[in-house]
């Protein structure tokens, strides 16, 4: 602040030669003679006050490095999350019978869609975060997992599906092979279900679920599949790492299988492929350029797009989008919205296109956060959306077509509105129709979310009301003051006299009347 003083100062003494060099250079103009001037007093110097120099500290760039010595803090355990589990049990499932059709029938029967979905947990955020913080555990999960296992253990283990999952030494006549098929089962089956090869102490521990006769039992095998869908290995990302980190005691690092399930739940939120399972049983996805290559292939995979869809609907909040046909009973709103009047399918296709944009941005035309404020292009694949944006519908393969010229690509979010750029224009465009400009947020109890603004000088307060505002604040739509009963009684015959005038200053039944009875005006 100490420097301003000086530079206005040095502006000055340059201007102030600029025009003595100036005057220096023309002739001087003859002047009349006038007497000489009084003598004034000279003032008295300035004392100089000296100023002391204060450095203006500027930050250090903040640099990043990978080091090789850099160590992770370590991980708490953690369970899957009711998404990781359905698609565990899902995929465990088709393993097991070679055959997705089969194994659909059988999950069919085990009801997954009674299990508790995930909540948007953030500690602290009321409006929500991500569904993989979600750690709670009620008893509803404990009940309704349970469940699900039972279920698909006595589908698995039916006598038409018996042979496929525990081989064909479960349906012969043959009794010297029962304890062998019993713990081949359990090794197969169990490794797959636990993320990691069983050893002896853990198949001894499964052969007591089965029982102590190996004769082939449906009931038997379907206890055994119900005991390994409910461990807790598979239901938590249990860890025990393999060798202990050098010069870090107490922490280890990652088995082969750990890493392989640490890849797939992260990519897939699932249980590792093939692919993955072989790289980890000998031992090669260690390698940088195996996992590498590993990386790459889930990446490339569509359930890596279903993934990161997910994560941006958490990010951006799209579940929480309210339904945008709520008013479309309400007579004065159909009229106001008119041919743009929302359906029942708007509000699903305007998150299918802010998530279409997202993975556009991602995966085909990859573009950092500035482009989703940014972008000009409409990602809308469903006709009633496109109208609103008045483009043609989007094939989904092609370039995304451009927005009309001069329209924003999204209003800029304001405190209490929607938080993200695409839905705000969305909910503008679908309440009001498009080209229209977001409105002052206000109270929604006067209000629909997102109506536009009426245009400049148009009467925004109703004829006959008296607004308790400020003067700065007319234009501003006024609820009906509250007024005692002696008041309202004396004002019925003054009211009846002035009706005549009233019908006449009334605002029409149109978008600007509407406009006005529910928006607030903006400079």
């Amino acid at each position: 602040m100490r420097v301003l003083p000086a530079i206005v100062a040095s502006i000055a003494l340059l201007a102030c030669s600029e025009r003595q060099e100036a005057a220096a250079a023309e002739p001087p103009a003859p002047m009349p003679e006038a007497p000489p001037p009084a003598a004034l007093p000279e003032p008295a110097a300035p004392t100089p006050v000296p100023q002391p120099t204060v450095p203006v500290p500027v930050p250090a760039p903040v640099a990043f490095a990978c080091g090789d010595d850099a160590r992770s803090a370590p991980d708490e355990l953690r369970r899957l999350t009711m998404t990781q589990y359905r698609n565990t049990v899902r995929d465990l499932a088709r393993w097991a019978l070679g055959d997705a059709t089969a194994a659909d029938a059988a999950l069919a029967l085990a009801a997954l869609d009674t299990v508790p979905l995930d909540r948007r947990a953030a500690p602290g955020d009321p409006h929500g975060g991500y569904r993989r913080l979600d750690q709670a555990l009620d008893q509803v999960h404990v009940d309704e997992t349970y469940r699900a296992a039972a279920a698909l253990g006595r589908a698995l283990a039916a006598p038409e599906r018996i042979g496929t999952v525990a081989g064909a030494c479960a349906g012969d006549q043959d009794a010297g092979n029962d304890e062998a098929c019993v713990s081949d089962f359990i090794r197969r089956f169990g490794a797959r279900a636990l993320r990691r090869p069983l050893d002896d102490d853990d198949v001894g521990f499964y052969r007591i679920v089965y029982g102590a006769d190996p004769t082939p039992s449906p009931t038997a095998y379907a206890d055994l599949i119900t005991a390994l869908l409910s461990a807790p290995e598979l239901l938590y990302f249990v860890e025990h790492g393999a060798d202990e980190l050098e010069g870090d005691p107490g922490n280890y690092a990652l088995s082969a299988h750990e890493l392989a399930a640490r890849l797939s739940y992260h990519f897939w939120q699932t249980l590792p492929d093939d692919g993955l399972w072989q790289a980890a049983a000998d031992g090669t996805l260690l390698e940088p350029d195996v996992l590498a290559q590993q990386i790459d292939r889930l990446l490339a995979d569509g359930r890596a797009r279903a993934t990161m869809a997910e994560l941006f609907g958490d990010w951006l909040g799209l579940e929480a989008l309210p339904e945008l046909d709520a008013h479309a009973q309400d007579r004065g709103y159909a009229t106001f919205a008119s041919s743009d009047l929302p359906g029942p399918e708007l509000r699903r296709h305007v998150i299918d296109e802010a998530l279409d944009m997202l993975a556009h941005y991602t995966w085909t035309e990859p573009a950092g956060v500035a482009a989703l404020f940014t972008s000009e292009r409409s990602f809308a694949r469903s006709a009633d959306l496109a109208h609103i944006y008045g483009v043609e519908p989007w094939d989904g393969s092609s370039a995304p077509p451009a927005m009309p010229h001069g329209s924003a690509p999204g209003c800029s979010p304001t405190p209490g509105s929607w938080p993200t750029p695409r839905p705000a224009r969305v909910q503008s465009s679908a309440a009001c129709g498009s080209g229209a400009r977001c409105c002052a947020t206000s109270s929604r109890r006067h209000r629909p979310a997102w109506l536009p603004c009426p245009p400049s000088g148009v009467r925004t307060r109703p004829r006959g009301r008296r607004s308790r505002r400020s003067p700065s604040s007319r234009g501003s739509f006024a609820p009906r003051a509250t007024r005692s009963r002696s008041t309202r009684s004396g004002s019925r015959s003054r009211a009846s006299t002035r009706s005549g005038a009233r019908a006449a200053s009334r605002p029409r039944s149109d978008r600007t009347g509407l406009a006005s009875a529910f928006c607030r005006s903006t400079p």
